[in-house]
C-alpha cells in the first residue's frame, strides 16, 4: 500500500462513505487533508443508514465529520450498510461504533436520495440511498470517536445552528423528527442458490 507521501492516483482511491467504517480508513487517516480532499468517489451508490438519538432533555446528538463528505459540518451518526448486513444491524453497529450508545431499531421512517455535486456543474461528487430510522437508545453514556467529536443541541434552538449542519440532515431532521411520518415497511428475504434453482428458506413478505 502507498505511503501518504507518494502520489495518489485519483482515480483508483474512492473517499470513504458518511459515517464508514471502511477498512480503507486506516490508510486515509495517514493522508494530508490537501491530498485527502483530492481524491474522487467511486461511481456507486452507497447504502447509508443514519438515525436521530434524542436525550431527555429533548437535545439531539450530533457529530462534527473529520472525513468527506461535509468536513467540520455537524451531521446525524450512521454510516453504510457492509455486505451481507442487514438494515437494522448496520444501525446498531455503527451508531454504537460512531458514539459509543447502544441504540434498539424501531423502523424506517423515511428514504433520501441524494446526489453530491461539485459546485453548480454535472461533476458527481458522491450518491447515497439514505434509510433514516427511528431508534431507541438503552443509554446516554456518549464517547467520540475518530469520525469526529459529538455534542447534544436543544432541538428548539436547532435553526439557529442550521448553517453548521449538513443541509439534508437538517431537512431529515425536520422532516422525519419533528414530524409524525408514517413507518416504512422492510421487507427480508433469505434466499438459496442450488445447483438446480434458487430457493426461499425465510421471509416476511
Amino acid at each position: 500500500m502507498a505511503s501518504a507521501g507518494k502520489k495518489v492516483r485519483e482515480a483508483n482511491l474512492p473517499l470513504p462513505i458518511r459515517g464508514s467504517s471502511d477498512s480503507r480508513i486506516s490508510f486515509f487517516d495517514k493522508l494530508p487533508n490537501k491530498t485527502y480532499n483530492r481524491l474522487i468517489m467511486e461511481k456507486k451508490i452507497y447504502n447509508t443508514v443514519i438515525g436521530a438519538i434524542i436525550n431527555e432533555k429533548r437535545e439531539i446528538l450530533l457529530l462534527k465529520r473529520r472525513k468527506e463528505p461535509f468536513v467540520g459540518i455537524w451531521a446525524m451518526p450512521g454510516g453504510s450498510i457492509e455486505f451481507g448486513e442487514h438494515l437494522e444491524e448496520a444501525l446498531e453497529r455503527e451508531i454504537r461504533e460512531e458514539t459509543n450508545i447502544d441504540v434498539k431499531f424501531l423502523s424506517v421512517k423515511g428514504l433520501v436520495h441524494e446526489i453530491l455535486y461539485k459546485d453548480k456543474t454535472s461533476k458527481k461528487l458522491g450518491h447515497y440511498l439514505i434509510w433514516v430510522c427511528e431508534l431507541k437508545p438503552l443509554h446516554f453514556n456518549i464517547k467520540s470517536s475518530r469520525e469526529g467529536p459529538l455534542k447534544w443541541f436543544p432541538m428548539k434552538d436547532l435553526e439557529r445552528h442550521r448553517e453548521n449542519i449538513a443541509p439534508s440532515d437538517f431537512l431529515m431532521i425536520k422532516k422525519f423528527v419533528f414530524k409524525k411520518t408514517p413507518k416504512i415497511k422492510v421487507y427480508k428475504v433469505k434466499m438459496y442458490k442450488t445447483k438446480e434453482r434458487y430457493k426461499i428458506e425465510k421471509t416476511d413478505l
